[in-house]
């Protein structure tokens, strides 16, 4: 029994940890799910269960989150605990192998199986810590299993979006190291079973939450802006200085219906596109002829898709615009976190824009359309470097995080979307995004490709294929969120997720299969120049 297991008191959740264990407990936001698909072109020595349980173990050392647990998930005093000792078995779960041509990523029960994993979220309990790795065995033509997906599904109170990523770096590390240590050993020792349980009293502290490591400065204009500008007239607040992205302007954006939340149908909706490595090669060199990040023109395939998707279901005029928000990894700017860019941890901010719709019959990318993907890549990066009016620094003026929450419900919605962009695993090389490649044989390409780092061609050891990214429902969220991760053998997945029944529209995901559509015709097209 979880009550049973002696915990020792690791650290007060910092402010942000707090908001997302009070989430978690109201139960308006499920799992984190970051998955990886595995390769495997060799042998091993062990079971597969053993392997997985000796990779568990060692990103438990590497990672100070995965052993802790919450103390008081209901009240204003959360804190991180730590459990003496650890069962393994609890945090993983293998499914049955499905086969690999029935369950490809574009597939319904590759869907259905993401969103099963948001929406089943763990309870807080003190003694274990809330996160899980399920494992999807994929076999090939003749039933050999050599691949897997691997999804860490877990709270956000334990880690942002680049956690997932952190653990499949040290996971996949682990399985190569245990690969290595089969090919050199002259003997197979198949008596000494993996223990399933691991102490946890030598594993390091946590680190410190991002308002301990970090001063998070608000200036009184930032943090009147939220007040004042939903009163004062545009003119006003501009001579003041005033952001007006909280005034009566803001009545324009397309947001959905407000927040809401029924207990019994809280469930999330979920399509998603990919894009090959090639397309992904070839969008990242246009990016960067074009001055602009990825994230820059993602957000302009996703204003054109929903500007479509919504004038033909005639809830798009003139005026319409979409506020679309973008998480910001901050750990390059936090000391604490900033040891290897692999920290698990929350280290997450966010900037609001607000954008115009695409007119309907603006079908073509225009510099226009790569003018506003450069400015938003300058402003995200602009406020990607500093810690001077985060927005998650105003969560130390609240007192009552519950309370606040609930009371959101039936308020309108703060935001139209959301794209969350966790890039590639392995970085790709820069010259992969330079504009002389354009002139190279597809041969040369193509040796490029492989020949990236961590995912050469070989014929035995473990790599990753591709990578899934998948955000729950959201009952005080963006109406739509848009999460991205890439790998550079596998292209580009981007899942699209939403509350649903939220949307305010008869047929939601005929919505999100056409706004998916749209993306990706937009994102080829980009490439096509």
């Amino acid at each position: 029994m979880a009550n049973s297991i002696k915990t020792t008191l690791l650290r007060p959740a910092g402010n942000f940890e707090h908001r997302c264990i009070i989430r978690h407990e109201l139960g308006f936001y499920g799992n984190l799910t970051v998955g990886a698909l595995y390769q495997f072109g060799g042998h091993t020595q062990k079971s597969h269960k053993d392997v997985f349980i000796s990779a568990l173990k060692y990103c438990i050392t590497k990672h100070p989150f995965l052993s802790a647990s919450i103390q008081n998930p209901g009240s204003e005093t959360t804190a991180f605990v730590r459990p003496d000792y650890l069962e393994v078995d609890n945090h993983l779960q293998i499914l049955d192998a499905v086969d690999r041509s029935l369950h490809t990523a574009k597939d319904q029960s590759f869907k259905d199986f993401l969103v099963l994993l948001c929406d089943s979220p763990a309870a807080y309990r003190e003694g274990i810590p809330p996160w899980k790795l399920v494992i999807l065995p994929v076999s090939d033509t003749g039933g050999t299993t050599s691949s897997f997906w691997a999804c860490l599904c877990y709270s956000h109170s334990h880690g942002d979006g680049k956690s997932g990523m952190a653990f499949h770096h040290t996971f996949l590390e682990e399985l190569q190291n245990q690969q290595q240590q089969a090919n050199t050993s002259s003997t197979i020792n198949n008596n000494n079973p993996i223990t399933t349980t691991i102490s946890t009293k030598t594993l390091p502290p946590l680190p410190p939450s991002i308002e301990s490591a970090a001063k998070l400065t608000i200036t009184w204009q930032y943090l009147l802006s939220p007040l004042l500008g939903a009163y004062l007239p545009n003119f006003i607040s501009s001579i003041l200085g005033i952001s007006t992205s909280y005034n009566s302007s803001d009545s324009k954006a397309w947001k959905a219906t407000p927040f809401s939340y029924n207990p019994r149908n809280h469930n999330t909706g979920l399509d998603l596109i990919t894009l090959d490595a090639k397309t992904l090669i070839d969008l990242l060199r246009i990016c960067r002829t074009k001055g602009a990040k990825l994230t820059g023109i993602l957000h302009q395939a996703v204003v054109h898709a929903l500007s479509l998707a919504l004038t033909a279901r005639g809830k798009l005029n003139d005026t319409t615009t979409f506020v679309a928000t973008t998480p910001l990894d901050l750990r390059n700017l936090v000391s604490e976190h900033n040891k290897t860019n692999n920290t698990f941890i929350n280290c997450v901010s966010g900037a609001n824009e607000t954008l115009p719709a695409h007119p309907p019959r603006d079908i073509h990318i225009t510099e226009a359309t790569w003018a506003r993907a450069r400015q938003t890549s300058t402003y995200l990066a602009s406020r990607a470097s500093t810690l001077i009016d985060q927005p998650i620094g105003l969560l130390a003026y609240l007192s009552n995080y519950k309370t606040y929450m609930q009371k959101q419900l039936g308020n309108r919605r703060s935001d139209t979307y959301e794209i969350s962009n966790l890039g590639n695993i392995i970085p790709l090389p820069t010259n992969l995004a330079d504009p002389m490649l354009d002139t190279a044989a597809q041969g040369i390409k193509q040796k490029v490709m492989d020949s990236i780092a961590g995912h050469r061609t070989t014929t035995t050891g473990w790599t990753i294929e591709q990578m899934v990214f998948v955000q729950p429902a959201n009952a005080i969220g963006a109406a739509l969120n848009f999460n991205v991760v890439s790998t550079s053998r596998g292209g580009l997945i981007m899942t699209v997720t939403w509350q649903r029944v939220v949307l305010g529209l008869e047929d939601e995901g005929g919505f999100a299969r056409e706004v998916c559509g749209h993306v990706e015709k937009f994102l080829v097209s980009a490439c096509e120049e």
